[in-house]
């Protein structure tokens, strides 16, 4: 029911939008569309084997190809509103899989905290390098670099203290 709802939410957004979209000077080539498609696949094969990986170090298994439907079962549930949906899903799925929620619950936000900690560096060489903070540019002026280095900052503290990161997430 919910990837039902998801897809008529996609199908909903487009067809308000699409004028705008006929509008579009589309150009594809096939060989960029191949190699994007290959690297959006490793992708993903790489962001369910982190969850895997995390999952498993907190007491859940589940084999790969029942985590990659969960993964993009949960994954389109996300387009219908609401924040909720995603962590939902895959804690009832895994739990389909002898995974007890808080398990799953935790491995998704122990990936979360992955991710925004991988992405950070580079957020912070781009903004160090362009001087775009994007949206933030104009408002904050003088301290937008300030806030590029705090974002910076639970990076470098958690590679050189990843314990303390493990500390976090049992004491939460």
């Amino acid at each position: 029911m919910m990837v039902g709802l998801a897809v008529a939410f996609i199908f909903y957004v487009l067809s308000a939008q699409w004028e705008q979209l006929r509008d579009q000077p589309w150009r594809l080539h096939g060989g960029w569309l191949v190699i994007s498609t290959l690297f959006l696949l490793a992708s993903w094969g790489l962001e369910i084997a982190v969850w895997r990986y995390l999952l498993h170090l907190l007491g859940g298994y589940v084999p790969y190809a029942a985590a990659a439907r969960i993964w993009f079962l949960s994954a389109i549930v996300r387009y219908v509103p609401g924040n909720i949906w995603q962590p939902l899903s895959m804690t009832l799925r895994c739990r389909q899989h002898g995974v007890a929620p808080e398990t799953t619950l935790t491995s998704v936000v122990l990936y979360q905290v992955v991710i925004l900690l991988a992405a950070a560096p580079i957020a912070g060489i781009y903004f160090f390098a362009t001087g775009n903070y994007g949206l933030i540019t104009d408002a904050l002026g003088q301290m937008a670099p300030w806030l590029a280095g705090l974002v910076l900052l639970p990076v470098l503290i958690f590679l050189w203290r990843p314990d303390w990161l493990i500390g976090i997430l049992n004491w939460a």
